[in-house]
């Protein structure tokens, strides 16, 4: 969902925070402006079609001192999460 976003709305977004169960999921993002309806469908499709696209993916824990050097504060959007 985010990756749509993305690419909808333009690199500058950010996510503030997110919500995830196993039923429900729910994603916060910084944007200038609110989206329409029709931008939210556009987001929607977008996502859809990556999903489509049956990207493979790949599940791996990394050292927190790696992942940061590897991937700096991106890490952390949506907030620091509280422990080491």
């Amino acid at each position: 969902m985010y990756a749509a976003a993305r690419r909808v709305l333009g690199p500058h977004i950010w996510q503030n925070g997110a919500k995830k169960t196993e039923t429900y999921a729910h994603l916060d993002i910084t944007h200038y402006s609110s989206i329409t309806k029709e931008i939210e469908m556009e987001i929607e499709n977008e996502a859809n079609r990556i999903i489509l696209e049956g990207h493979p993916i790949s599940k791996y824990f990394e050292g927190k001192k790696e992942a940061e050097s590897k991937h700096g504060f991106n890490l952390y959007q949506g907030g620091i999460v509280p422990g080491n």
